[in-house]
């Protein structure tokens, strides 16, 4: 079983009274795609910073599943979903549940679930094909948000969250703004921190970012893993796995909270969204940037649209689009 790909899920928390049971690390129950959750018999050594997790999930044929296994502690900060590996029959992730309270506590751990048939939560969940443009998505399975799909790269179904093309938008917003977004879904905007928290709690997304230079080339970066926590953790943002041919700008800003110039949440002695121009996960200040202004090609260090690890802190590119997809 592959750790790296295990993620995402409610953290039930709990305390290790027992020093030695702690540096040792955690003992779980693991088996994959099960029928009956009691079925597992086969125990995992996790990691040090590893817990115990219960998956519940679909398969395209309707069968209910079970996982069980061993995850990272800093996927259970929220209450949020997962995917067991890359797995191929999952059709929807119901639960994830986990707890660090004794060895093989997934025993009897329980995985309790709301999810509505029906709704397309995001982008990945309209069947059929489809052309690029304006969908309703059900983030929370109940209000609609209007979206753009991206339904031709990479097989399509990606909801877009961002987008910069020409400079139309002003993204040198307050905190406010950047929770419920703004701009236009068919040229420039923002999602809004709100409704990508809420897509990314109830499965494993991968991250592609799409960008174009003012000399006609274009890159891209994946990440296999991206999720947003809710407001009251400041919109932390977690990014791992890079592939691509851009080089990773992003990485660099996992693990930090979101920023804008009236909510100061970086690890710089000043605000860097003030310093930059525009929201985002900064950490002293940023690698990628890509809120800020919108300049053309070579510009002052750090203050446009960057991705250094492509075209270095003193360029600015000229078009970028950030994209999520369900991870199956």
């Amino acid at each position: 079983m592959s750790l790296n790909n295990i993620v995402l899920a409610v953290f039930i928390v709990g305390f290790c009274n027992n020093l030695h049971l702690c540096e040792a690390g955690q003992s779980c129950l693991s088996c994959t795609g099960i029928q009956n959750q009691s079925n597992c018999e086969h125990v995992e050594n996790c990691k040090n910073d590893e817990v115990c997790f219960v998956q519940k999930h679909t398969t395209d044929s309707g069968s209910l599943l079970y996982d069980l296994g061993c995850a990272y502690e800093q996927f259970c900060r929220y209450n949020i979903g997962g995917i067991f590996g890359r797995r191929n029959d999952a059709h929807r992730i119901l639960c994830t549940s986990c707890c660090n309270k004794t060895r093989t506590c997934n025993t009897d751990l329980k995985c309790e679930h709301d999810y509505v048939k029906g709704l397309p939560r995001e982008c990945s969940d309209i069947p059929g094909h489809h052309p690029d443009g304006v969908y309703k998505i059900y983030p929370d399975g109940i209000s609609a948000v209007s979206v753009f799909c991206d339904m031709h790269t990479e097989n399509g179904k990606w909801t877009v969250i961002q987008r910069r093309a020409n400079g139309s938008v002003d993204f040198d917003r307050n905190w406010e703004a950047y929770k419920e977004g703004f701009g236009n879904l068919n040229g420039e905007y923002w999602l809004g921190n709100d409704v990508i928290h809420e897509i990314t709690i109830h499965t494993r997304h991968e991250l592609r970012i799409d960008m174009h230079d003012f000399e006609g080339h274009a890159k891209y970066a994946k990440y296999s893993m991206f999720m947003v926590g809710d407001e009251k953790g400041e919109y932390e943002m977690t990014v791992l796995e890079y592939s691509g041919n851009a080089g990773d700008s992003m990485t660099y800003h996992s693990g930090n909270l979101f920023t804008t110039f009236d909510r100061d949440n970086d690890k710089e002695t000043r605000n860097c969204a003030t310093l930059y121009h525009g929201g985002w996960w900064y950490n002293h200040c940023h690698d990628a940037s890509l809120n800020g202004r919108y300049l053309s090609g070579t510009s002052p260090s750090g203050h446009g649209i960057n991705w250094p690890a492509w075209r270095g802190m003193d360029y600015s590119l000229k078009s970028v689009k950030m994209m999520i997809r369900t991870l199956y």
